[in-house]
């Protein structure tokens, strides 16, 4: 009658141990399973959030889009405008002094913003070629100043100025570009799910 009884509870003590065993092993698929499901519902969201924080602070090409359309549509129309109508000198000096400031407050925050070594070379180029416009544009809007008719003054060397650095400017938008493609690249290639799921996790 003992015997049966120790083997009775031994029965019970490995069904007791299965028990747990198949407990624990549940609990690990389905954990698993969740993770799983984390993953793969956030990795896109993290992923734009990363482009997003890496590419919206240190690369920002929109001020230099907007400088382009402050050279073309601000200051090349209104030359020729004013070559074209003998538009009043000093309404035409108000007008690009205005635009000549909104360029340089654009430029300063973009040069302020993140550049590494070959960055710099270009925008430092750039920035003296700028430099000598902004000049430029000072001497025109003096003289425009004194004049009683725009068409006193010849335009055409201001105009291809603004043509030559606008077209700069395209050029450093097209070298961002490109930059920035390859760095999205290259951060998603590392930014593999494991650590995806590590940041989920913790």
């Amino acid at each position: 009658m003992a015997l049966k009884l120790l083997d009775l509870f031994k029965k019970c003590a490995m069904l007791t141990t299965n028990h747990k065993l198949l407990t624990l092993l549940f609990a690990m698929l389905t954990g698993f399973a969740t993770l799983s499901f984390l993953l793969f519902k956030h990795q896109n969201e993290m992923q734009q959030r990363l482009n997003n924080l890496y590419f919206g602070s240190f690369i920002p090409i929109s001020n230099l889009k907007e400088i382009v359309l402050v050279l073309d549509r601000d200051i090349a129309l209104k030359l020729y405008h004013a070559r074209d109508t003998g538009r009043k000198p000093t309404f035409l000096s108000k007008e690009l002094l205005a635009s000549d400031q909104k360029i340089a407050k654009l430029w300063e925050s973009y040069a302020l913003s993140y550049k590494n070594n070959n960055e710099k070379k270009f925008v430092y180029f750039v920035d003296k070629k700028l430099q000598k416009f902004h000049a430029y544009m000072k001497d025109t809007i003096q003289t425009l100043s004194s004049l009683q008719n725009s068409r006193m003054l010849s335009l055409l060397p201001l105009m291809e100025t603004t043509r030559h650095i606008s077209a700069l400017i395209e050029k450093l938008i097209d070298y961002e570009s490109q930059l920035a493609a390859q760095n999205r690249k290259e951060i998603y290639a590392d930014y593999t799910p494991d650590k995806i799921a590590l940041l989920i996790i913790t």
